[in-house]
């Protein structure tokens, strides 16, 4: 079971035994545990139901407890290590590298890399320091469910567990989509940064940052459509095709392409609107992500309104915007991302009140 507490020394004692704990960040509620212990990272993915091809997360305290977790020898890319974790951290960046041999194998998914990053949160920051080790965090929510960004979330899914997690509340995330997450590797004579998953730094800061730093590095990124298959081995989290998704089958609501398979009428369907680009549509079950097309607002809702369409009755499915018809703002790549997780990459056209799925 999961229940609330606001006790961080108790907290923290259950870390170093091997217990888990749900705490808030900046970006999401993350499920924690001793990430130097191999069994208290299993209950991890036990807890989450999550497969062990998919790596998790490792938070620390700040740069230097960080570079005790890596094994990276080459100087340039400890550079770049370095020069990341003092631009970004604390912040929703998580970069990966040669773990250090200490690390457990479940941790990294036996890929030999770790992911790490500092939270920008005073509980998750008060949590790890703490508990003296550096905390394995996943968010706080049954594998492929919409991430919790509300100690509420963390109790829905966690209400009725086997597995004792305590958890710890913060309120709302400020920020309200996951990190993230960049390789780092040396390739011929480059430097490479490869983004894995897009959240909270978007590639344009990356780049921004590496130029005015004088870093000499490629920076890369995978499509939105880069999706690794089940069972397959991860470089990152975040990688499958559906991901986020809410209990309620989800579409994005595209125009001018031909019908294929009815789903429903309008009237059982959920419409998360962006900027009014569903306006057309009606539907009594509606929610506008952000009315003025503002996209760190439109972040800040996504997750608790695909939450809410798992509330509603006689609902059949969730239609998500569009956001390639919209300007490619900071952060819209990395919000267009989630939608289309949670989506499976799945579309649906609307047609005189019913809804169908698109022929390809």
């Amino acid at each position: 079971m999961a229940y609330l507490t606001g006790d961080i020394e108790d907290c923290a004692a259950c870390i170093r035994t091997g217990g888990l704990v749900a705490f808030p960040t900046e970006t999401v509620y993350g499920l924690g545990a001793n990430a130097l212990s191999d069994p208290a990272v299993r209950s991890i993915f036990q807890a989450k139901r999550r497969p062990l091809n998919d790596p998790v997360i490792v938070h620390v305290s700040g740069l230097e407890e960080a570079l005790g977790l890596i094994a990276e020898t080459d100087e340039g890319l400890l550079d770049i290590y370095q020069f990341l974790g003092r631009r970004f951290w604390p912040g929703p960046l998580t970069i990966v590298c040669r773990a250090a041999p200490h690390m457990p194998a479940v941790l990294m998914a036996g890929t030999g890399y770790v992911g790490v990053r500092c939270p920008n949160h005073p509980i998750a920051l008060e949590l790890i320091r703490a508990a003296g080790v550096p905390i394995a965090a996943p968010s706080a929510n049954l594998f492929s469910h919409v991430s919790p960004t509300s100690p509420e979330h963390v109790l829905k899914d966690f209400g009725q567990s086997e597995h004792r997690i305590k958890v710890i509340p913060g309120g709302q995330c400020s920020f309200g989509i996951e990190s993230t997450v960049v390789k780092l590797y040396q390739e011929a004579s480059q430097y490479c940064l490869h983004i894995l998953r897009k959240g909270g730094v978007s590639e344009d800061g990356l780049r921004k940052a590496l130029a005015e730093g004088g870093v000499q590095a490629v920076v890369t990124a995978v499509s939105r459509e880069h999706h690794v298959a089940e069972g397959e081995q991860a470089e990152g989290p975040g990688q499958l095709l559906k991901h986020y998704s809410p209990a309620v089958d989800a579409y994005i609501a595209v125009t001018n392409k031909l019908q294929n398979t009815p789903i429903c009428h309008l009237s059982h369907s959920v419409i998360l609107d962006f900027h009014s680009l569903m306006a057309s549509l009606d539907s009594p079950n509606r929610r506008n992500l952000s009315e003025s097309g503002d996209i760190a607002e439109a972040i800040n809702n996504l997750y608790a309104a695909l939450r809410w369409t798992e509330e509603l009755s006689g609902v059949l499915c969730v239609l998500l915007p569009d956001l390639r018809t919209v300007p490619q703002t900071e952060f819209v790549a990395s919000l267009w991302d989630r939608i289309y997780r949670a989506a499976a990459g799945r579309e649906a056209v609307c047609v005189e009140g019913e809804v169908y799925t698109v022929k390809t």
